[in-house]
């Protein structure tokens, strides 16, 4: 199955054990555009950082989080750049009338 995941949806399952092991499910073919793929990777960190701050989670265990959503998320996402699909732009903002940017 073909699924396009979003920064806040992936971000959102990557912080969850339940998350990352629905990623590695070889039925899906999940597809990213790097501009979202940017996002997941800054809103993680930052997510990361504050569970840490607030002791919420060990910097250890973070980091751990962190480089193993990151390796996950490279071996199980296929990659679009923007020049690839940026015509395809004005059609995609009128069916997503809440937030243009997704």
């Amino acid at each position: 199955m073909l699924l396009v995941v979003d920064a806040s949806a992936l971000v959102a399952e990557l912080l969850r054990e339940r998350g990352r092991k629905l990623l590695m499910d070889a039925r899906l073919e999940l597809v990213i555009t790097d501009v979202q793929w940017d996002e997941t990777q800054h809103e993680l960190t930052r997510r990361l950082t504050i569970l840490v701050k607030r002791n919420q989670l060990s910097a250890t265990t973070a980091n751990e989080l962190l480089q193993t959503s990151f390796e996950l998320a490279a071996s199980n996402l296929i990659l679009f750049e923007k020049s690839s699909y940026e015509f395809l732009g004005t059609k995609a903002r009128r069916r997503i009338l809440r937030d243009p940017n997704d």
